[in-house]
């Protein structure tokens, strides 16, 4: 049990209840994924248990995880709701939230060239979030040009530059 987030209480997995109506499905992959990451940096965010339906607000992943991972207590937040739908209105809005969010790889790159590290120094591969092969865009002066025969074009045109309107194949 490796914990490093603040929590108001330290529970037996056991005694945790999932939500009954929680939306959000966590694959089995995604639990993987989870369980590497906690089992590399520990627990940094504790599971939400309301204290009105004593069930899981937000961690349902996390649980799996750890359960995976065969701990047997977790650190958990207890929270107090006013009423059924502000429970809900706060566990749908943290599963859907993400979904606005965009990954910038360019500043990510960016990072790891300002904190002089090395590919090798980082777990996300690992963990099977980025690939680190992709490398920082290129500038649109810098941009490479593929030659092509003109005269090898199938009937059946794939793709269209966008710049230009030229159609192509492959």
């Amino acid at each position: 049990m490796n914990i490093k987030c603040s929590h108001s209480a330290i529970v037996d997995l056991s005694e945790l209840k999932e939500h009954p109506s929680n939306e959000n499905k966590h694959t089995d992959k995604q639990i993987e994924v989870l369980a590497k990451i906690i089992a590399k940096v520990g627990q940094r965010s504790p599971i939400v248990v309301s204290t009105l339906s004593n069930c899981i607000v937000k961690g349902h992943g996390r649980l799996k995880a750890l359960q995976l991972l065969g701990w047997e207590k977790c650190a958990v937040d207890y929270q107090e709701y006013a009423s059924e739908l502000e429970e809900l209105n706060d566990r749908v809005a943290d599963n859907e939230i993400a979904r606005y969010a965009e990954f910038d790889h360019n500043k990510f790159m960016d990072n790891i060239t300002e904190l002089e590290l090395e590919y090798d120094e980082l777990d996300l591969e690992e963990f099977g979030l980025i690939d680190l092969s992709i490398s920082k865009e290129q500038p649109e002066n810098e941009k490479k040009t593929v030659e092509f025969d003109v005269n090898n074009f199938g009937n059946d045109l794939q793709h269209t530059c966008p710049s230009c309107g030229f159609e192509f194949n492959e």
